[in-house]
């Protein structure tokens, strides 16, 4: 929301006041986009209610489905007594893990998800990078583009007086802006920080126009991680529900691969959200030591 303050820094700080108020909207869709990344990474497509009762309905079928597909290949396997004695053994070993996975299969996925809330809700990711202790996962979007900002705007010193309506110093401008509280509040109120800028012109420095381009960099694989996220809650969907078929494939020794790449393949889409996070997180902290 644009005040009369924000308009003043604009104009009254020249090109700084400007390339700031840029700032302010390309970190303003960076926190709110960061925020949907962290929301989609904990959603869980199949929870309660309707999409619960159609995922049930779907196993239950495949799960049919697959059992006369298993006493087809049986069937097949005794015109050949040699190979069905050869591979007995096999057959009830297999037969015997697989009904315990299908009893257990949805509870893991229950599991798994719980523990991914809780690793991504307490930002255990976060504060291995960061050493943060009071993290929360409505505050981590703001919070990081806050570290990215203070990135290019170095040296802002803490007490220095603004002109902001609520606030008196930098520093709890920037803690507000941080916590939303208000809620008034926004990025686009980091324009104050021309007002610090031009009052403390040998301790503040300030990277104008490459801040706004590397933000905008950011806001861009952000974007595509929030789309990747989005792929992944319906991938995780497909996989619960399928999940079966390639359970009931492993009875059959010549078929256990198929059940070995569903394995790795919810895997990889199960992990890939943490590798996501841990690679904004460490860009974010290389900003912040670097730059």
């Amino acid at each position: 929301m644009l005040t009369l303050g924000i308009l003043s820094n604009i104009f009254t700080h020249g090109l700084n006041g400007f390339f700031m108020f840029l700032d302010s909207l390309v970190y303003w869709i960076f926190s709110e986009l960061y925020e949907l990344f962290y929301d989609l990474a904990s959603t869980e497509f199949i929870t309660s209610g309707i999409y619960q009762e159609i995922a049930n309905r779907f196993l239950v079928i495949i799960g049919v489905v697959m059992l006369f597909y298993l006493a087809y290949s049986l069937l097949k396997a005794l015109v050949n007594p040699d190979e069905l004695t050869k591979g007995t053994s096999k057959i009830v070993t297999n037969l015997i893990i697989s009904l315990v996975l299908i009893t257990v299969v949805p509870s893991l996925f229950t599991y798994a998800f719980r523990i991914q809330n809780i690793i991504i809700e307490e930002g255990v990711i976060d504060k291995v990078v960061f050493g943060n202790t009071n993290n929360t996962l409505t505050l981590v979007g703001r919070r990081t583009a806050m570290t990215i900002f203070e990135a290019f705007a170095q040296d802002l010193p803490e007490d220095a007086e603004i002109s902001h309506k609520d606030f008196e110093t930098w520093g709890d401008l920037k803690q507000a802006i941080i916590e939303n509280d208000p809620e008034s509040v926004s990025f686009l109120d980091i324009t104050y920080a021309a007002e610090v800028i031009a009052d403390y012109p040998d301790e503040a420095s300030y990277t104008p126009l490459i801040s706004t381009l590397c933000m905008a960099f950011l806001v861009y694989v952000v974007f595509n991680f929030c789309l990747d996220m989005g792929v992944r809650v319906v991938k995780l969907a497909f996989y619960q529900i399928i999940s079966p078929i390639p359970i009931m494939m492993r009875i059959i020794p010549e078929k256990k691969s198929v059940f070995d790449n569903y394995v790795k393949k919810v895997s990889a889409t199960y992990f890939e959200v943490f590798v996501r996070i841990f690679i904004m997180l460490i860009v974010a902290f290389l900003c912040s030591k670097i730059l």
